[in-house]
């Protein structure tokens, strides 16, 4: 009895760490717990019973930190504004001036928010691959890194070039459009990158 009620309290004081299984949707590969699966698939609707389990565990606390999806949710803001900011940066020179002061004004406040907006992104970036995959050093997350450094730099430029009013007259609007077009492929070579990581991660 005393040597049952020893490992009994040495049992309690160092319980494992709570683990929840994940399940896939066989026919869209839709990834959730177990305990979330209701009668469908809320993405392509099939039955329950299509869903199989996977062989990887992860504890609560990374699948709850995953499931909240901070990273994918914060890149929406830069991704809008950056495809905005082209968009506006094209348009602007053929409008006429009364049009063009908005467009100038709206591309000021877009240009000073979007360094700010991925910095954000870029350290909950940081966060979500340390929980996701325990390290920074894998080939795609080098190439986001470096994508990354000239999307910030990019945007750092837009920014000091809106702000000294440099895409107000014709000529120089074309260097916030060069400026712009870069912004919105480091965003989309990202996202494309970032699309491949969304269901990847590292058991444990």
């Amino acid at each position: 009895m005393t040597t049952e009620a020893g490992n009994d309290s040495r049992a309690q004081t160092t319980p494992r760490k709570p683990v929840t299984m994940a399940v896939r949707c066989k026919v869209c590969g839709y990834i959730t717990d177990a305990s979330k699966v209701g009668d469908r698939c809320p993405v392509c609707g099939v039955k329950a019973a299509m869903f199989e389990p996977l062989t990887e565990r992860f504890s609560d606390d990374r699948r709850r930190f995953l499931d909240l999806h901070i990273h994918p949710i914060f890149a929406h803001f830069p991704q809008a504004f950056s495809v905005t900011i082209l968009v506006l940066a094209l348009a602007g020179p053929v409008l006429s001036p009364a049009a063009r002061r908005v467009v100038v004004d709206t591309l000021l406040a877009l240009g000073l928010a979007l360094p700010f907006t991925l910095i954000v992104t870029f350290a909950s970036g940081i966060l979500d691959r340390q929980v996701r995959f325990k390290k920074l050093k894998a080939p795609y997350l080098r190439i986001k890194k470096w994508v990354g450094g000239a999307y910030l730099l990019l945007s750092v430029l837009f920014a000091a070039l809106v702000v000294r009013g440099a895409c107000a007259g014709p000529v120089p609007a074309a260097l916030c459009i060069a400026t712009a077009a870069g912004i919105v492929t480091c965003t989309t070579i990202l996202g494309n990158i970032g699309s491949k990581l969304g269901c990847c991660k590292v058991a444990g």
